[in-house]
């Protein structure tokens, strides 16, 4: 696939949490807002990007699944870049990766201060209430099939632990709804927060 221009209208979509990623993106006019889940409490983060800004590349580039829901805020002419031919952009533009570093570096540190106050928000820090709460956050966030690895991984580790029961409770309720909805679908999920 070749670099395209693609005109959305306000209230598209351009992609959603989940979807395959083989496709990078750049504002050539308009506004688009991405939303994702915050990793500490669940709640629901909206990010406005604007002209000349780029997105989907993280996702893209790796050929991951796409992390957050693109929208489209106004009218908006998106390039849509291939992995190669946008592969081919950046090595001929050292200001694009630049930007991107910036980019990168923000987001990173953005998660790294979200994943240190899920951890020490907390009475205990220690690694086993750590490792359960990104289980938390992944299910909260409809990501069933990581929270189902997370969750098992505990129960591995950790089968004496006192949260050991709630993690196998936790396994049967992501199982039902990914087997209801699939990855990414169906309510976002209620449950009562444990005591450490």
């Amino acid at each position: 696939m070749a670099s395209r221009i693609i005109n959305y209208p306000p209230n598209a979509i351009i992609y959603f949490n989940g979807d395959k990623a083989n496709s990078v993106y750049l504002i050539k006019e308009g506004q688009i807002r991405l939303e994702y889940f915050d990793i500490e409490n669940g709640s629901l983060i909206k990010d406005t990007l604007n002209t000349g800004d780029f997105f989907g590349v993280k996702s893209g580039l790796i050929h991951f699944p796409r992390e957050e829901d693109a929208k489209v805020i106004k009218k908006s002419q998106i390039i849509e870049f291939s992995t190669d031919d946008f592969e081919q952009l950046i090595v001929k533009n050292t200001n694009i990766i630049l930007k991107m570093l910036k980019s990168f570096s923000n987001q990173l540190r953005r998660a790294g201060k979200q994943m240190q106050k899920l951890i020490t928000n907390k009475a205990e820090t220690d690694s086993v209430s750590g490792l359960f709460l990104i289980g938390d956050y992944y299910y909260k966030a409809k990501k069933y099939t990581k929270a189902l690895t997370v969750y098992n991984r505990f129960l591995i580790y950790y089968s004496e632990h006192p949260l050991a029961e709630h993690a196998k409770q936790r396994i049967a309720d992501v199982q039902e709804a990914f087997d209801s909805f699939g990855d990414g679908g169906g309510p976002t999920p209620s449950f009562e927060n444990v005591t450490f």
